[in-house]
């Protein structure tokens, strides 16, 4: 009896799968990038047509379905298809040098994001051997828990959040106003809430001078009462929504301290701002006062009564 065997092509697997080390779900938080390595949270392919570590290939790919992140690799020589750090890539090699990738790659979701996504990893032999290509696709489901962003405090007209390239410089004596027009405009947001409606506490401590409000609708003062307007204070603390406040910064003027220039200090703000929860955000901005010749002043006393044929002296007070 002659039999003769023929070779089919078999399905690729996940061998992490059989030995429970497949990860089909990932739990973490928000802005945290999570990465996927042996031996509890282990993606690992194979084929039972394909050595290990021989000359024959497999790809495997790997989408953020909901496109809320990316992905990322540490040997990037491996990539056929898209490219790392992305949220579609295929690599291609023999199932060691592939398992070997896998193990570490790393998700990071998308700036602030927050709720669940998936990442879909297809397995495809090539045909390897003897017949039409086959595929396995696992998902992994994920969910990236939301946390309290700090509401940053931000100044010029793209809102910067590092406010030594934005140096403030006025003449002693001389209040400047600090708008968009000015290009040093400062202003509040809340990465948690995209229509401004969160209410935020911001407390203004300045240093050699004072800030007057030329808008202050919508904002109270910690004991309750209306921030007063175009009243000049070196310290304030105020809450109200983020399009209230940022209303509020919105052309404020900062004075400086009568004679005060920076031949010694500048002077300084200190801006802290506040969702209630941790954590704040606290920024501090620097405005150069530079000195200007003042003129010289006199002092003459009032009218003075002297006795005829006797003298009047005058002299300075020590």
């Amino acid at each position: 009896i002659s039999i003769t065997v023929v070779n089919d092509n078999d399905p690729p697997y996940f061998p992490s799968e059989d030995s429970g080390q497949f990860p089909s779900t990932a739990v973490f938080n928000e802005d945290e990038p999570f990465q996927f390595i042996s031996p509890a949270n282990f993606v690992s392919v194979g084929d039972p047509d394909v050595s290990d570590t021989g000359a024959d290939e497999i790809t495997v790919s790997l989408q953020v379905v909901g496109t809320n992140g990316k992905i990322q690799i540490s040997d990037e020589s491996l990539i056929s298809s898209g490219s790392n750090n992305s949220e579609l890539l295929t690599i291609r090699g023999n199932p060691a040098s592939i398992n070997a990738v896998l193990n570490g790659f790393v998700f990071t979701p998308s700036e602030h994001y927050n709720g669940s996504d998936s990442i879909k990893v297809t397995i495809n032999d090539l045909g390897n051997k003897d017949g039409d290509a086959k595929e396995t696709e696992k998902s992994i489901s994920l969910t990236v828990n939301a946390i309290n962003d700090a509401p940053p405090n931000t100044i010029g007209p793209d809102s910067e959040s590092d406010f030594s390239l934005f140096p403030i410089t006025t003449n002693e004596d001389t209040p400047i106003v600090l708008s968009q027009a000015n290009n040093n405009k400062l202003s509040v947001s809340d990465p948690d809430s995209a229509d401004g409606s969160q209410e935020l506490t911001l407390t203004l401590t300045i240093n050699d001078g004072t800030f007057a409000f030329s808008n202050i609708a919508g904002l109270l003062q910690e004991d309750g009462s209306a921030v007063e307007l175009n009243t000049p204070s070196s310290s304030y603390t105020f809450s109200g929504t983020i399009t209230d406040i940022n209303a509020a910064l919105y052309g404020i003027t900062f004075n400086p301290t009568p004679d005060f220039n920076s031949l010694d200090r500048n002077a300084v703000i200190e801006i802290t701002t506040t969702d209630g929860s941790l954590p704040v955000d606290s920024d501090t901005l620097e405005i150069i006062v530079t000195a200007v010749n003042d003129a010289p002043a006199w002092t003459v006393p009032g009218a003075q009564t002297v006795n005829e044929d006797e003298s009047l002296i005058f002299k300075t007070q020590s």
